[in-house]
């Protein structure tokens, strides 16, 4: 799981990480080492705060991955240890690396504009508009931090922080700034020095590694230094800093110690294409219990294709974090936004986590690599502008009955009264339709070639509505088989934004909508919570914690419980058309 897990019924943030496979398969050695090895690693975050909780959550990440490596040490039979000389060569000469990679175009200097801009605007949100004191030094404060262009600011804004009066609009953006800059150095330093480690082949004790990291960071900083001055100045001499780097002479494993580079070629399109075999073939020896929906598989499919052209690599066991970065730089550059951008990020790093298990932990030897990548925060999206007001609604109603195309004329009744998913609706055949009790239901299937967003089945109530329309004359006159075309998502999109809303601008999602509607609906009506959201398919989220951790989901689940669904549907006055 990555990132802060909040607990349901308490509202407490967790960590919770899964203990790697390597450690687990030798966890009876650790156990005799007087070690408690758990299948997942949970700790309290001491918060319900999301933001205090992602900086405890990256604390207690490398906290714990501290203590993974020295569960290693214990188990290997002797791990190098180095002397201080060595460990400055090596952080050095990973400083140097980095530098002569990035000076054709140092993308990583335009992340440090990216997030004083974002620390300036959300103080400048909070003051009171018009003109003010504080507005005119935030804005001043953001030109001249702008002006860094660069992370190595860190004893500058420690400085400033010490001037500027406490609980100030400055000094609010100042600490954030400070915490968030020394996080991200610090991930790129435990980065840089893991991968070094594993392009060596060496293994090394904890205290080592831990101390590589920091000067790995520590460089860092003097390769960013000198970045700037090379891109300001045009200077591309070598750097005084990389004149003192001493040569590495330390211990070096013996080659039947070294680690073995991975052999494994498999493309990130090789753990999609074998995650969806997994989830469609059931009789398999590793078929997954809740395979991925097509549409998620074929949106991680396009993902890491999109990703593999920009690495110039399709290889998944040579990813690394500094290749992301650079990629969701350029994504957000190209005019992504955050929310796009870490929806993607997040994609290849699950890909990486299905090729480590896929492979019992084969493909990356020394750990997942992207274990410590910070993503940008999602960004608030206002529900309003995402459903369609009554009158919108009616307006689409009332087209419908103007046309002879079944999708056109039938589903957005559909969607209306049940809160279905368009790509659900799309799939329902004449077969799936039953009369229950007095109440007429769609078998909305997650079976063989079909399948829903949640993985379940569930038999929705037709609203008396929908059937005084004449759902049901029309379903009864068709031919066995599908309703509607496969096509019926893309052919809605069309009809509802180029005829019934043609010109209209800034229009919520074109079937999305009649879903955030619904909510809306079964919200006016007081339809009961569980019946909602059976209805429309949803999983039960924090709002709901009580019914999403009750036993009680656990059993029934047959047609006795669906009259009592329908009778709370028809709490919903019609919508007048």
């Amino acid at each position: 799981m990555t990132g802060p897990w909040p607990h349901p019924n308490s509202g407490m943030f967790y960590f919770r990480k899964v203990t790697p496979t390597d450690l687990w398969n030798q966890r009876e050695k650790l156990l005799a080492m007087k070690l408690k090895v758990t299948h997942e690693v949970q700790r309290s975050l001491g918060t319900r705060d999301p933001k205090a909780a992602a900086l405890a959550y990256k604390r207690v990440s490398l906290e714990v991955e501290e203590m993974w490596a020295r569960w290693r040490s214990l188990l290997n039979d002797a791990p190098l240890r180095l002397t201080h000389k060595d460990i400055h060569a090596l952080a050095g000469q990973d400083a140097l690396a980095f530098l002569r990679a990035k000076e054709a175009d140092p993308g990583e200097l335009r992340i440090w504009q990216e997030l004083v801009k974002h620390e300036i605007d959300a103080e400048l949100s909070n003051c009171k508009p018009g003109p003010s004191i504080d507005r005119q030094r935030l804005f001043e404060l953001g030109q001249w931090l702008m002006l860094l262009h660069r992370f190595d600011a860190l004893d500058t804004i420690r400085g400033l922080l010490e001037q500027e009066p406490k609980g100030t609009p400055c000094h609010r953006a100042l600490a954030s700034l400070y915490r968030q800059t020394e996080d991200i150095l610090k991930i790129w330093g435990v980065a840089r020095a893991n991968e070094l480690v594993r392009q060596m082949g060496v293994r090394l004790d904890a205290e080592t590694m831990a101390s590589l990291r920091q000067r790995c960071g520590e460089r860092l900083l003097d390769a960013l230094g000198s970045l700037r001055v090379r891109w300001e100045e045009g200077d591309y001499s070598e750097p005084a800093w990389a004149q003192r780097i001493p040569p590495y002479e330390g211990p070096r494993p013996s080659s039947e110690k070294a680690a073995p580079p991975t052999t494994l070629k498999l493309t990130l399109e090789d753990i999609v294409d074998e995650e969806e075999k997994r989830g469609q073939d059931k009789t398999a020896l590793m078929a997954s219990r809740r395979g991925k929906a097509i549409a998620t598989i074929k949106k991680y499919r396009r993902i890491v294709l999109e990703f593999s052209r920009f690495r110039k690599s399709e290889l998944a066991s040579t990813v690394t974090v500094s290749e992301v970065m650079r990629w969701m730089e350029a994504l957000h550059k190209g005019g992504a936004s955050r929310t796009t951008v870490r929806d993607k990020a997040n994609t290849i790093r699950a890909v990486t986590h299905w090729g480590q298990r896929q492979t019992s932990g084969q493909l990356f030897p020394s750990g997942l690599p992207l274990e410590e990548l910070a993503v940008p925060d999602r960004e608030d999206v206002d529900s309003r502008s995402r459903t369609y007001s009554l009158e919108q609604a009616a307006t689409i109603l009332k087209a419908s009955r103007q046309e002879v195309l079944a999708e056109r004329r039938w589903v957005p009744w559909l969607l209306a009264y049940s809160g279905m998913r368009v790509g659900e609706a799309a799939q329902l055949t004449k077969e799936d339709f039953e009369e229950i009790e007095g109440h007429w239901f769609a078998h909305v299937r997650s079976d063989g070639d079909r399948t829903t967003k949640t993985h379940k089945s569930r038999k929705v109530p037709l609203h008396s509505a929908v059937v005084q329309e004449g759902l049901l004359e029309f379903v009864k006159s068709s031919a066995s088989g599908p309703l509607f075309p496969r096509r019926t998502q893309a052919n809605l999109y069309e009809w509802i934004t180029e005829t019934v809303f043609a010109g209209v601008a800034n229009l919520p999602p074109a079937s999305h909508a009649f879903r955030h509607l619904f909510e809306d609906l079964c919200r006016r009506y007081r339809v009961d919570a569980e019946a909602a959201h059976y209805i429309s398919g949803r999983a039960f989220g924090r709002e709901h914690a009580e019914l999403a951790s009750s036993s009680a989901r656990g059993y029934g689940g047959s047609d006795v419980m669906l009259k009592g669904y329908a009778e709370e549907l028809e709490k919903i006055v019609q919508i007048k058309v």
